[in-house]
């Protein structure tokens, strides 16, 4: 055992040295051309040294999930964010570099696809029950929000504010309507193998109900976490290709859906709207470094949680919209990398490295424990908001991540009232 242990961990310092070496070299190119075809390469061989160290094996796990939200919609983005506005080369080193620290301890994670024989949910049947009644409240609430509004925000060419308006004082309805599709998965998690199309049946109703709301976001990330689940129930992998037809095509009814609101030419949909919402938040992005100097140090991450508290109510992204120089009336997100800046400056690569660590130890929990599939869902809520936060950053994902967690986490108490711990190994 101590000499497989000991091979493991030269293969692992072998594979530590190839990854320091190559992004010394990459970085040293780049920072002495500072041109956009040194970024366009530069992240060409990041993204083929992660494929290699199989950071993007698995679309269940965090780490590949991560990777992939940040580098479609970050490094990529900021192709077309040059393609539309030019190219910083500031800009471009940051977003390389983050994209290396949150990946500096890939060599030392063990991906290996073991049969692992999962912990039984205790209480099913309550658990099941409760969960069927929150996909109930959440088509009440449903109807309700909609009736009060006398529209569906969706079919309405509206802008973001107006949306957002509509929402104000509808906090009571529109929880339970996020709720609703986390129950649904809830019930499919705990039901036997012939009930759990009906649950997918729920599933997809309270998850049209949300998108009847107008927010293409939230509807789509259920989706994925919807796919991210069923691969864990059946021990399934969701490779590298499968993983980018997935994208494409999520990416593409996303686009389709703004059909629905009013777009009706075809080329402005699929071409610049394309173009822009991937590019949008590199180029909040680029205004966060060029303007932002007086750094928060993690209390920005709170900033939505005071919706909570009898103190001023701070949106984080209407927030960001009033300090930056941009004539915007909704929010705007800066990626995780610009939310790291705006915390902790320069120091921004070693949160990206300490992201990282949190983010594999998340990760070892789903590959390695033996932990129910309660437990492991909770996880999953965890990596779709840090996928997600690739894009918006944590203060503007993390408050809705915690509200999923509170709730996933009043059925895993529920599952283990007569066990000792509520999380086992």
């Amino acid at each position: 055992m101590m000499k497989v242990r000991n091979e493991k961990l030269k293969i692992n310092l072998a594979n530590q040295l190839f990854f320091v070496l190559i992004s010394c070299i990459v970085m040293s190119l780049y920072y002495f051309y500072e041109s956009f075809l040194a970024y366009f390469l530069a992240s060409a061989i990041i993204a083929i040294m992660i494929f290699i160290l199989k950071g993007f094996q698995d679309l269940k796990t965090p780490i590949t999930l991560f990777n992939y939200f940040y580098y479609f919609f970050v490094v990529v983005g900021y192709f077309f964010e040059t393609i539309l506005r030019g190219f910083n080369p500031r800009i471009g080193f940051m977003i390389l570099i983050s994209i290396l620290a949150f990946n500096f301890f890939l060599p030392f994670r063990s991906y290996k696809k073991l049969e692992i024989n999962r912990k039984k949910i205790n209480n099913q049947y309550l658990i099941s029950q409760l969960a069927l009644l929150f996909c109930a409240l959440a088509i009440f609430a449903s109807f309700a929000y909609f009736a009060q509004l006398g529209n569906i925000p969706l079919f309405y060419d509206a802008s973001p504010k107006s949306r957002i308006e509509a929402m104000t004082g509808m906090g009571y309805l529109l929880q339970p309507m996020r709720f609703g599709p986390i129950a649904a998965l809830i019930l499919y998690l705990t039901v036997p193998c012939n009930y759990k199309k009906y649950a997918l049946i729920l599933f997809f109703v309270c998850n049209l109900f949300l998108l009847g709301t107008g927010f293409r976001g939230t509807f789509f990330q259920n989706i994925l976490l919807l796919i991210i689940s069923v691969s864990l129930v059946k021990n399934s992998e969701i490779g590298f290709f499968k993983s980018l037809k997935i994208g494409f095509l999520l990416i593409f009814f996303v686009i389709s859906i703004g059909f629905l609101r009013g777009d009706s030419n075809l080329i402005t949909s699929l071409g610049f709207k394309v173009i822009h919402s991937i590019s949008v938040s590199t180029y909040i992005l680029n205004l966060v470094v060029v303007s932002i100097d007086d750094f928060k140090y993690g209390a920005t991450f709170f900033y939505k949680f005071s919706s909570l508290l009898p103190l001023e109510n701070i949106e984080y992204t209407q927030w960001l919209t009033s300090v930056l120089p941009i004539d915007f009336n909704g929010g705007v997100t800066p990626t995780i990398l610009g939310d790291m800046y705006i915390n902790f400056g320069m120091n921004y690569w070693f949160a990206m490295v300490i992201f990282g660590l949190f983010v594999m130890y998340l990760e070892k929990i789903i590959l390695r424990s033996s932990c129910n599939f309660l437990v492991l869902f909770f996880i999953l809520n965890i990596s779709i908001g840090i996928a997600r936060s690739a894009t918006g950053g944590i203060s503007n994902t993390l408050f809705q991540t915690v509200l999923a967690c509170l709730f996933i986490y009043a059925f895993i108490f529920i599952s283990k009232i007569r066990s000792n711990s509520y999380f086992g190994s």
